[in-house]
């Protein structure tokens, strides 16, 4: 299970290929390369906790348990710092002068 960090050249790239300076066109490249980032994991946080309420049921699964919040709280704050990251460039990207920009 791995979530990729965000990698500011290749969405700059992605942006510079739309061809737009539209913030609406700009979010949705922007979600759609974070949608391809997270993959099939966007729902592991819930996975992780609902596992971990499952093993708190038996004294014998709570280090498990611990783990499992620990891997959830890991998936959360991944995909919390791709949108920063991500909304960072998309700011960048927009605050450049628009020859720069799209050429």
């Amino acid at each position: 299970m791995y979530v990729s960090k965000t990698d500011r050249n290749e969405l700059l790239g992605l942006l510079k290929q739309t061809g737009s300076r539209e913030p609406d066109v700009l979010h949705a490249t922007k979600q759609g390369y974070l949608k391809s980032l997270t993959g099939i994991y966007k729902d592991a946080p819930i996975a992780c906790y609902l596992f971990a309420a499952l093993c708190v049921l038996s004294i014998f699964g709570a280090p498990l348990a611990f783990g499992c919040v620990w891997g959830a709280r890991w998936f959360k704050n991944r995909f919390k710092s791709n949108e920063q990251a991500a909304e960072a460039v998309v700011q960048e990207f927009l605050a450049a002068p628009a020859r720069d920009a799209v050429g």
